[in-house]
């Protein structure tokens, strides 16, 4: 919980104090209850763990992820997807010592619903309708406070019983690391402080040494480790901390505290099951046993679920698209039909296409998460400037670089339909195809119609127009001759009074 979070708790932790000095909710939701239950879990795992000598995998382990993107009734509010995919690069990042790979499942699954977005805790049905049983499930909303009373500084929680994550919507992207740390609990492993969680150290509420229990029962962890394995967070290798970094503001803890021996507590600030949130977000990390135990968990018959023997596409995406349609600062010949392309990249299963006023894409992008190079947009504004980028992506590796931001403006007049509901399929071939030769276009006619075939180029000029052609009910060849065209890229459409339809053709020499 620490990228881009820090500034917002600060806020919210004052907030709280200020409502009420002895109120404390963690921004971290798993406590109480639910942390009674991964205890156990933990204790199941450390056992097996003690029983194997460790744990360990010859290959990578690829694990399903879905999202669920969680909006009001009207869809307004949900998380845009490159969030989502920005963050399963960051947790690549995270658990990439343990050679584990999250991977996209299935694209994301949309839910509107307002009173699941701004209160997921009164409808933990829809939650469960939503909910795949083959993956982990992370739910994406406004509020991730789990009792359902209103939004609060909890940014989210992993729930043992149902199995699932949530997690705010602000909290999620790759600067943020709720979900490395929701994670973590998903896969067993306690706060370090766990004991304190609903009660922080205070020096005159424990005293100095600290007392032998820590609140909430487990006997309070000794910084020489010989209660390391029966205390605090039942794990050997991560020291002694009384929830010391809930508002702790720097990363060196160095209050004095003393252990209930006498001896002076050392915590591990960096670890990511804590709350010590001002280190070096690059330095946060898991401690050995954290990784054993991980390992262990993914490895249980409880998870086999995530480990469906799939490899998904993951290979390392080093190119970025070049736009190609339309160019920079051309205008479309209409505004409710634009088709734009882009070249395609190795390794890409698709891309996210953004759309927007401003080239800075802050304010109501569109995005859309396109299978192929190219997306027709049918919802744009006349006479109006739009910026728009591509980032080629597969299941597992969503931290490829974008396009440069391409322009173009819009016309002012409309297609009157996007489709031709005459025309069942078409197709055009060869593509590529040499300059100087012919292009045939085959169509399947649903009904007779007419239409007009024309050539455009990248710029949305008119470079050939072959005239009305008529086309009988079924299938038919139309034979295009190229003669004097020079290589390139560029647009061949059937125009009728339906409307357009559009195919891509490169001309080589």
């Amino acid at each position: 919980m620490y990228r881009n979070f820090f500034s917002l708790f600060i806020a919210m932790l004052f907030c709280a104090s200020f409502a009420k000095a002895q109120q404390y909710t963690p921004p971290c939701g798993t406590v109480g209850e639910m942390a009674e239950e991964l205890i156990v879990r933990l204790l199941q795992n450390q056992a097996t763990l003690a029983e194997n000598d460790g744990v360990t995998y010859r290959t990578t382990q690829y694990v399903p992820v879905k999202f669920h993107l969680v909006g009001k009734n009207d869809g307004t509010g949900r998380l845009l997807e490159h969030y989502a995919f920005d963050q399963i690069c960051a947790l690549n990042e995270d658990y990439a010592e343990m050679d584990i790979v999250f991977y996209v499942k299935g694209g994301f699954n949309y839910i509107d619903n307002s009173v699941t977005y701004e209160n997921h805790a009164n409808t933990p049905f829809i939650l469960t309708a939503n909910k795949d049983n083959a993956a982990i499930n992370i739910f994406c909303v406004k509020d991730a406070t789990p009792t359902g009373d209103g939004l609060g500084t909890t940014l989210g929680y992993y729930s043992p019983g149902n199995d699932w994550i949530v997690v705010r919507n602000d909290e999620v992207g790759k600067n943020d690391a709720t979900l490395a740390h929701e994670l973590g609990h998903f896969f067993s492993l306690p706060h370090p402080h766990n004991g304190w969680d609903s009660e922080p150290y205070d020096v005159s509420m424990h005293g100095n040494p600290v007392q032998a229990f820590s609140p909430n029962g487990p006997p309070s962890e000794r910084q020489d480790g010989s209660n390391g394995t029966t205390a605090g967070d039942y794990i050997s290798d991560t020291p002694p901390d009384y929830n010391f970094g809930f508002g702790w503001n720097d990363c060196d803890y160095d209050a004095g505290t003393m252990d209930p021996s006498g001896e002076i507590v050392d915590p591990d600030e960096k670890l990511w099951m804590g709350y010590f949130l001002h280190c070096n977000i690059d330095e946060y990390y898991f401690s050995p046993i954290q990784q054993q135990l991980v390992l262990t968990d993914l490895a249980s018959s409880q998870r086999f679920y995530i480990r469906p023997n799939y490899t998904p596409q993951h290979a390392i995406i080093s190119e970025t698209p070049a736009l190609t349609y339309p160019i920079d600062g051309a205008t479309t010949d209409n505004y409710n039909w634009v088709n734009l392309q882009w070249e395609q990249v190795p390794g890409a299963q698709f891309y996210l296409l953004e759309i927007s006023r401003i080239a800075s894409f802050a304010i109501d992008p569109v995005e859309v998460i396109v299978y192929g190079n190219s997306k027709i947009i049918t919802n744009l504004q006349a006479d109006k400037t739009y910026f728009w980028r591509v980032t080629p992506m597969n299941e597992a590796y969503t931290c490829a670089g974008s396009s440069t931001i391409g322009n173009f403006k819009t016309g002012s007049t409309t297609v009157s339909n996007q489709e031709l509901s005459s025309v069942n399929q078409w197709s055009v071939a060869p593509n590529p195809v040499k300059a100087n030769s012919s292009l045939t276009i085959n169509v399947d006619a649903s009904v007779s119609f007419t239409a007009t075939i024309n050539l455009r180029d990248v710029t949305g000029r008119q470079v050939r127009n072959i005239g009305d052609q008529s086309f009988n009910l079924g299938q038919q060849n139309r034979e295009i001759s190229l003669s004097g065209l020079s290589a390139g890229v560029y647009f061949i459409s059937l125009d009728s009074e339906e409307g357009r339809t559009t195919k891509r053709i490169v001309v080589t020499d």
